[in-house]
């Protein structure tokens, strides 16, 4: 269960989030920041950054537990395959655009 409560936020512009979750989940969590030397406020923002970029079809599989975490993380290494695929992809001479041409000056 969630929690969002204003009035123990530090900043106007923040909000208190609270949740339950499971104790080994939250040790594995732990672990990570505290020995990456992260702030812990600072990843679990960047978590619900990519939480709130996922398609809705992944995010109910996710909460719904249909992918495990080998799943999940395979899936993101196959999204980002691709996207390095189409960005090394060499473009066509015939699809490649002409360079603009350059204004004359008048003087």
């Amino acid at each position: 269960m969630f929690a969002l409560n204003r009035v123990m936020a530090y900043k106007k512009d923040e909000k208190t989030l609270a949740a339950d979750v499971k104790i080994s989940l939250l040790d594995a969590f732990g672990k990570q920041w505290k020995g990456r030397g992260q702030i812990q406020k600072r990843a679990v923002a960047a978590a619900l950054r990519l939480w709130i970029s996922l398609p809705e079809d992944l995010q109910a599989k996710l909460i719904s537990q249909e992918l495990g975490k080998n799943d999940f993380l395979s899936l993101v290494r196959q999204i980002v395959d691709e996207r390095i695929h189409l960005s090394r992809r060499p473009v066509s001479k015939n699809n490649r655009k002409k360079p603009a041409k350059k204004a004359r000056r008048k003087g």
